[in-house]
């Protein structure tokens, strides 16, 4: 019994550490494709993508730009690295026009379809039925 109690704790830790790693690679996917997917002028709302776990972030920042990308995949990484996987990874991005640029470019629409066109490519690489 004893044997058994220690198989399951550590399947049950297997499990959570893999539950983890799943959320942060599908978060962190998630946030380059809204990021990357979103157009380019000023790069204001390229830079202003939010990041947050737990509680939707609120607001813009009108100083922030970033025309790569890079420093705003990077900002959220860190937060998604330090994710719990127990509870929602947010994704905001509040400046004022987001909603029309969005509702034109299809930028979580399209990111959401990859998303789900690369998990069941990774269900199916590991031997799951779609």
């Amino acid at each position: 019994a004893a044997q058994f109690n220690l198989g399951l704790k550590k399947f049950g830790a297997d499990a959570e550490k893999n539950h983890r790693a799943l959320v942060r690679a599908v978060a962190l996917r998630a946030l380059r494709g809204v990021v990357l997917a979103t157009r380019v002028d000023t790069g204001r709302m390229r830079g202003n993508w939010q990041v947050t776990e737990g509680a939707p972030a609120e607001g813009y920042k009108p100083d922030t730009a970033d025309k790569s990308g890079q420093a705003t995949i990077a900002k959220g990484n860190a937060v998604i690295g330090t994710a719990t996987g127990r509870s929602m990874i947010w994704m905001h991005n509040g400046v004022p026009y987001a909603k029309y640029v969005n509702e034109w470019d299809k930028i979580v629409e399209t990111t959401a379809h990859s998303l789900r066109v690369w998990i069941r490519a990774q269900a199916n690489v590991r031997g799951a039925k779609p």
